[in-house]
């Protein structure tokens, strides 16, 4: 969910082909400070097991229910 973000189709295509405006932009509403975050965990090797997986994926799924009943619910990473 760090590393999540909506675009309308013409923002996405936009985007896609300005990639250096795209990276201002994640600046802007982000901050560097979370810039830095996705770069460390960007260069970061994880390994999983099948136990692991099942647990990342009931956290959000914990996570989805409690953001379908509360709207200005905002969801946790599980990391």
């Amino acid at each position: 969910m760090d590393n999540a973000l909506c675009l309308c189709r013409y923002h996405h295509r936009y985007f896609t082909a300005n990639p250096i405006e795209f990276h201002d932009f994640l600046l802007k509403i982000w901050g560097e400070g979370h810039m830095d975050i996705l770069r460390e965990k960007a260069n970061q090797t994880y390994k999983t097991t099948k136990e692991l997986r099942k647990e990342i994926a009931a956290h959000y799924r914990e996570q989805l229910k409690l953001a379908e009943a509360d709207w200005n619910y905002e969801i946790e990473s599980w990391n």
